[in-house]
């Protein structure tokens, strides 16, 4: 049926388009950064501990990263819009999961079925950017979209906070089930199918092979080892130990500590949109996407200097 629709254009593009992959993406977010706010009621109701809980937070990332090399395969073969739609399924399951578990198993399964179905969020609205925006756009639209991501990280923190105070935390999931659902069907129904132009007939090994050639690209290892180690540290503290953190070194206690995250995650947000903003100023420039993101690694690796350092005054603007 979506094949014989009209080509939308504009900002009906926005609205069927940008919006649907950026509400799965918004989700991504939400269930990567809310242990960071649960990490106590799971602690005291499951009796789990440090180890635990890093556990139960790694195993999010262990199943999204370890989808990421056939997932890559897949967008290319189905598109995002099929892609994406059917793997929030998989974490609408892993949620009721979550909700529902009695044992660190099952907390287990749940958010490693979480982070396998939130998996195709971030690049499959990376590929539908690149099938409908201009090329000159695309650095300001994937930083949009990861707008969607921050808003879900502000989410996680003093909303869901507040959220604890008249419903638990096994509600709050077995309603992010239903709207992840809710997502799942808004992709698959109001994105129009776009197939590439020049789209490739190979099959799905000689595909994989294609890995080889990015390998070898030395720019891809400039750029990806350095997003790697500065995105792993502040993901560390984004998703949990910055709570942990928070209440044993600086004393603070649950409701001090979310509005402490809230501050994170909307500073994440405002640099996500000045990055977008400046390196689309910057397009027609020598400057280039990468020298902002490098601005910004600095900026990391001394914020990490002043923490590491016990400073406990001034953390909102830190």
């Amino acid at each position: 049926m979506t094949r014989d629709r009209p080509t939308p254009s504009g900002f009906k593009v926005i609205l069927i388009v940008f919006l649907p992959f950026g509400c799965g993406y918004y989700l991504s977010y939400l269930f990567r950064t809310i242990n960071a706010v649960i990490s106590e009621n799971l602690s005291t109701e499951l009796a789990l501990g440090p180890a635990g809980l890093g556990l139960l937070t790694s195993f999010y990332l262990i199943a999204f990263a370890s989808s990421q090399v056939p997932l890559g395969v897949a967008l290319d073969r189905y598109g995002p819009r099929k892609v994406n739609a059917f793997l929030l399924l998989f974490a609408a399951v892993g949620a009721a999961v979550f909700a529902a578990a009695e044992s660190f198993g099952l907390l287990l399964l749940g958010r490693a079925l979480i982070g396998f179905g939130v998996s195709a969020a971030l690049m499959s609205a990376f590929k539908a950017n690149a099938l409908w925006f201009p090329a000159d756009r695309i650095p300001l639209m994937n930083n949009l979209i990861g707008a969607f991501g921050a808003v879900g990280a502000v989410s996680a923190t003093r909303p869901v906070e507040l959220l604890l105070h008249t419903a638990e935390w096994r509600d709050i999931f077995g309603g992010l089930a239903v709207i992840t659902v809710v997502v799942s069907l808004m992709i698959l129904l109001l994105v129009p199918e776009k197939k590439e132009s020049g789209q490739s007939t190979e099959s799905f090994g000689e595909q994989l092979k294609g890995y080889g050639d990015v390998i070898r690209d030395g720019f891809f290892w400039r750029v990806s080892l350095i997003y790697a180690f500065s995105y792993t540290a502040f993901v560390s503290y984004q998703t949990l130990w910055a709570d942990p953190w928070l209440r044993d070194v600086a004393g603070f206690g649950q409701t001090e500590r979310a509005n402490y995250l809230l501050a994170i995650q909307v500073g994440f947000f405002a640099g996500l949109l000045l990055t977008g903003a400046v390196a689309d100023l910057l397009r027609r420039t020598r400057f280039q996407a990468v020298h902002v993101f490098g601005t910004g690694v600095l900026l990391l690796m001394g914020i990490q200097v002043v923490l590491a350092l016990g400073v406990t005054t001034g953390l909102t603007a830190i």
